[in-house]
């Protein structure tokens, strides 16, 4: 219960439509929330963020219908987790409606999160009863035509993926692991992100893997990890040494105490221990490379 609350019920709570709040100076005139077309909006992130709802509906209503309801409420906090970290957190200037953004782009921001946090009262109604009626009321204020209660709507119907939702769910979740790995390389070179570095690096033997990152995406990452320039590079080797590493327990058992930390002692010849790492990715940044390491197999 307390990870349950603490992992989607708080941050859905900070995250929902901002409450109305006093002005000292008339709103303009803007489209509701609720009449803007999400299919043409054009934003890598609402586009993202609506094939993941759309995603998200079709499972909840394949893994009910099997009766897995052991696997909705994960499905529900990692929805909640990607809404919060990702969406919300990339999208604050667009959300606040700052200066620089084009016509209409907060409205189409704001049109996107009140589409899917209206989809995830209804799909969580069943789980979350009254949390989720409290969400709904809130929301109802945009539009009071609506059902006088969330329990009184059906579940979304289940919709057909649409052309490309798949490659932008892709996209972005790549995106966010270049993230992650930044910050972690940022945390252990002890370079806080506040410190503005010159350039990141991407390394990644995947020409597909490096074209979502250095595409639309670029600017997310570039904001998120405080860098000026980001650049990719297909070629591992470059950035990174490759070595060998023996599997050393599988060697303990057939070779005994001939074998120690350093290497070991085979055909009365004695070899020295290696390393072996598969980068994915490696970050070059203010002149100082930085290595990432993703994932790495032994050899036996």
């Amino acid at each position: 219960m307390y990870l349950f609350v603490h992992c989607t019920t708080i941050p859905y709570h900070h995250h929902h439509p901002i409450q109305p709040q006093p002005t000292t100076h008339p709103t303009p005139p803007h489209t509701p929330h609720h009449q803007i077309n999400l299919a043409a909006v054009t934003n890598i992130l609402d586009k993202w963020l609506v094939a993941s709802t759309r995603h998200l509906v079709n499972f909840v209503h394949e893994e009910m219908n099997a009766y897995r309801l052991y696997t909705v409420v994960p499905r529900l906090v990692h929805f909640i987790e990607h809404l919060t970290n990702i969406y919300v957190r990339y999208n604050r200037k667009r959300l606040k409606g700052s200066a620089g953004q084009a016509e209409g782009d907060c409205e189409n921001a704001l049109a996107t999160l009140y589409h899917t946090l209206v989809v995830l009262c209804k799909v969580m109604a069943p789980f979350t009863p009254f949390f989720t009626e409290s969400m709904y009321q809130n929301l109802r204020r945009i539009d009071p035509e609506s059902e006088a209660s969330v329990h009184f709507t059906t579940i979304p119907p289940v919709e057909q993926r649409k052309e490309g939702d798949q490659h932008i769910e892709d996209s972005v979740e790549r995106m966010q692991r270049v993230i992650e790995l930044g910050r972690t390389i940022r945390e252990r070179h002890n370079k806080p992100t506040r410190l503005p570095l010159k350039q990141v690096v991407v390394v990644h033997p995947d020409t597909s893997f490096l074209a979502d990152v250095a595409g639309v995406l670029r600017v997310y990452v570039c904001e998120e990890l405080n860098v000026r320039e980001l650049e990719t590079c297909a070629d591992p080797v470059k950035y990174a040494e490759l070595k060998a590493v023996p599997n050393l327990p599988v060697l303990g058992k057939k070779l005994g105490k001939v074998c120690d930390d350093d290497g070991f002692l085979c055909g009365g010849e004695y070899y020295k221990k290696v390393c072996v790492c598969v980068c994915m990715y490696v970050c070059v940044c203010g002149g100082e490379s930085m290595l990432g390491r993703e994932g790495g197999k032994e050899k036996k």
